[in-house]
Formats: structure tokens, sequence, C-alpha cells
């Protein structure tokens, strides 16, 4: 192994890859596939993602790798798989310094990310292997598998418009099973709860969320009975009413780049949370929740793309800023007792510019 630059590794000979068509290498603890395709090179892990199959032994044709396993399928030139029960192949930048083949060995960006998507892939398509991959990696991060745990049940809730029925039920059980498992077994039991979803899932159609209730909301304790008793008589429309009634904010950041939505539950039944839903149409966005006036932060910044919901406390100030084509777009929303306006006015930022608004505020 020859280190050229910072992340760069010779790999081998570009006469010797380009008369082979394709060599396999060993590269600090990496086991490489390079290609010859045409005039570019390209460097893939040799294993197969779907189940470690060589793909060295695989065809290539008009620039997609077949695995001759599973027959999975690779775009070469990005990894992309076209079959979502295999996984992106790993490929590793290349660099041509005359006769050299350098390659990048720096580590793939936030694994944990892929895996979270990968169990949404599982799910969405009842795929058992990829969550039970997805889960055993989600398990071993961060040791209460909750993570997967809440992914399941945010999925379970949404995508199954007929409610809460068996694949919940199973997710919630062995959730609060896990604990008295032995650490080794936890992970399966997890997987068959989030494999349950999926199948009582699969082909139904999706939960469509209603509006709370218009004005004020209730307290607490009238939205507690009024909960109750639509679950006593297993009125779903009604009970799904009731939890939504204490109230929302909404801020929406300009040009339509990023929209936050900020819904409060009924404080007496699960405690006083908020859950912010926070979906970025392009670019990324960085979420910041600060609990009450604290200096600190009491929750940890993630930087999502797509769709998040994530668990704030009743009183907290949340800043987003989204990093789009736009430039940089910030919003500021206070709430606090789980109550909240219906809209609260965005912050609007113009790119490097200052605010043209102040924050909203819902009391």
């Amino acid at each position: 192994m020859t280190a050229v630059a910072p992340g760069l590794v010779r790999a081998a000979s570009l006469a010797d890859l380009r008369a082979a068509g394709r060599l396999v290498v060993h590269v600090d603890r990496e086991t490489i596939c390079l290609f010859a395709d045409g005039d570019e090179v390209h460097a893939v892990d040799n294993r197969c993602p779907h189940m470690g199959f060589p793909l060295h032994r695989g065809t290539l044709c008009d620039g997609i790798l077949t695995c001759h396993w599973h027959h999975a399928r690779f775009d070469l030139r990005t990894g992309g798989t076209f079959d979502q029960f295999a996984d992106e192949v790993r490929r590793f930048p290349v660099e041509l310094d005359g006769d050299d083949v350098l390659v990048d060995l720096g580590p793939p960006a936030d694994p944990l990310a892929h895996q979270r998507k990968r169990l949404h892939d599982g799910l969405e398509r009842d795929i058992a292997l990829v969550l039970a991959k997805a889960t055993l990696a989600l398990q071993e991060a961060d040791g209460a598998g909750l993570q997967a745990f809440r992914a399941g049940l945010d999925f379970g809730v949404e995508r199954r418009g007929g409610g809460w029925f068996r694949g919940l039920t199973t997710l919630s059980c062995f959730m609060n099973l896990a604990p008295r498992l032995d650490p080794k077994d936890r992970a399966a039991a997890l997987y068959q709860g989030l494999a349950d979803v999926a199948l009582d899932s699969a082909g139904e159609p999706p939960h469509f969320r209603l509006d709370p209730l218009p004005g004020a909301p209730a307290e607490p304790e009238q939205l507690t009975r009024w909960f109750r008793n639509f679950v006593e008589v297993r009125d779903a429309e009604g009970s799904v009413r009731a939890t939504s009634a204490g109230g929302s904010i909404r801020a929406e950041a300009i040009r339509g780049d990023v929209e936050a939505e900020i819904a409060h539950g009924p404080v007496a039944i699960d405690g006083v949370l908020a859950r912010l839903s926070v979906r970025a149409r392009s670019g990324s966005v960085d979420v910041r929740a600060r609990e009450g006036s604290a200096a600190a932060d009491a929750w940890s910044v993630q930087t999502v793309q797509g769709s998040i919901a994530v668990e704030l406390p009743a009183r907290f100030s949340c800043r987003l800023d989204a990093r789009t084509s736009q430039g940089i777009v910030e919003c500021d929303v206070d709430a606090a007792g789980g109550h909240g306006s219906e809209h609260a006015r965005p912050a609007r930022f113009s790119p490097g510019g200052a605010p043209t608004s102040s924050r909203g505020t819902g009391r």
C-alpha cells in the first residue's frame, strides 16, 4: 500500500487494470474491485451488499454491474442499486496519476442515517433481510433500539389507515420485553416486531391526518376525558381529533423551501410533549431545540433531509437553519405549556441578509 496524498492510496497500475478489465486489490483492510469501463475507472467494495458474494465474479454491461448470486444490479458509476432487496454498494472515489490508480479510503458519510433510511425502505416494501440488517445496526448504535422502535411506530401509525392493529401491538410487546432479554437477543425481538408492522401495513391504505379542532384548545383534563370516552366506544376519528386538539404552531420559511409544524398532544396523557415535523423540499435543515429559557441546548442538533418527527419538551424554543439553494433561511418559534396559536409568523431571511420579520410566538 502506497499513500500518495491524504486519503488517497495507490491501488494498482492503470496499464495492468486495462489489460485485465477488472482487478481485486486489498488496500488498508478493504477488499476493492477495480473496473476499467471504457475510458473510466471505478472502484467498489468487492462484497455484494446483499449477501456478500464477490462482485468481481459478476457481469458488467452498459455500466450496470450484476451480482451472479441473486442478480442484484448496481450502477457502477454511483453505486446505486436497482433492486431494493440489496443496498447501495460502497464505491471509492478514484483519481488517476499517470499509471497509478489512486483510491480514496475516506469513511462513508453518516452510516447511521443510511441505516435509518434502509429501515424505512424495509418497512415500506416488507423486505425481511433489509429490516434485519438495519435493526442490528441501529440496535448496536443506541443499545435500547429506540431509533428503530420509534421509526416502526411512526410508520405503522402513518401508513395503516385502519389504525392500531396487530403489527403495532407486536412491536410494543417485544419492545417492553426487550429489557428482560439477554442483550444479544434484543435485536431479534425488535426485528420480529418491526417485521410484523411491515407485514400488517403491506397493501393497506395510508392514514390521513385530521386537523385539530378550530379555535382555542380545550383544557387538558377535558381533552383527556374526551379521548378516553372515544376510545371506550372505539370511535377512531373522535379520539384522533381529541388528541390533536392541543393546538399547533406552524412556521413556513420563504420560497417554500422549508416547512415546520409543531403540534401538541393532550398533556395529561403522555406528559407535556410536542412533536416537531420538519419537511425540507431541498437542501437540509439543522434543528436546534432548547428547553424553556435555559442557556444550554437541551436537545442535540440534527441535520435532516426530507422529513423527521422528534419529541420536544412542553416549553421550548426552536430554530430552523435551512441550507438551501436560496441561501440560509432561519425561523424561530417559541411554545409553552402544550398550547399554541394555530399559526405563528415566520422569521424570513433572504440569502445572506437580515431578517425581514421577527419570530412568531405561540402561547
